[in-house]
């Protein structure tokens, strides 16, 4: 912007895919399917962003980025597997130490 110009804002309309959202949970049918999907899909996103620091890809193109994806979920899938079923403590022998 130049000095002196007036800052104009450009609100957008809201969209058909806006309002058809809006329309579908007022049903309470699906508003029960979205209340459930809360609990089961959308706790896994938000671990992979704040606990294991997962926000951004850092690979270029579908391919790795689905790879680096990939990985991230295998992660995620084997902190919960060893929560579970953790792997049994080494046993130092005399001759080791």
């Amino acid at each position: 912007m130049k000095p002196g110009e007036e800052r104009r804002e450009l609100n957008a309309q809201r969209s058909r895919s806006t309002g058809a959202m809006r329309f579908k949970l007022r049903q309470p049918d699906a508003r029960r399917r979205y209340a459930r999907r809360k609990t089961i899909v959308e706790p896994v996103f938000g671990q992979l962003k704040e606990a294991r620091g997962f926000s951004t890809l850092s690979l270029r193109g579908l391919a790795r980025a689905a790879g680096e994806y990939l990985l991230a979920c295998l992660a995620h899938n084997l902190g919960k597997l060893l929560r579970v079923c953790p792997l049994p403590a080494a046993r130092l022998t005399p001759a080791a130490v």
